[in-house]
């Protein structure tokens, strides 16, 4: 995946967690809301009627995480299907040898250092 894509889902996934994170604080009752609600418990066991007030869950709201949780789903479907380009690099193809003599990169296969002439090949003690 190159660093292009990764933007892309990285940016998918935060504003999709936003919008549903907004929702769902729009959607919270506030402090008098709550108060409300107290109030109509202990109306109803009284006098057996609710006192209607509005909710806090709009159309808004409910479009709002909809759209959040498409974009954080988009976003997680992108990141696998993009998954799959990613090439395989084994550690032997990353890893470069250096002389121990003077620290210069080294070619394969080499017996003596380009740079400083050092035997780079180990003798074996029997």
């Amino acid at each position: 995946m190159n660093k292009n894509n990764i933007v892309l889902v990285v940016l998918l996934i935060v504003i999709g967690s936003g919008f549903m994170i907004m929702s769902f604080v729009r959607m919270q009752p506030t402090k008098a809301e709550r108060t409300i609600g107290m109030i109509n418990d202990v109306a109803e066991s009284f006098v057996g009627e609710r006192i209607n007030y509005r909710s806090n869950i709009s159309g808004s709201s409910i479009l709002l995480m909809v759209i959040g949780a498409v974009l954080v789903v988009v976003g997680i479907l992108f990141a696998v299907k993009n998954k799959k380009n990613i090439p395989e690099i084994s550690i032997s193809e990353t890893r470069k040898e250096f002389c121990p003599n003077c620290g210069k990169p080294l070619s394969e296969n080499n017996k003596f250092c380009a740079a400083c002439g050092a035997n780079l090949v180990k003798e074996h003690l029997i």
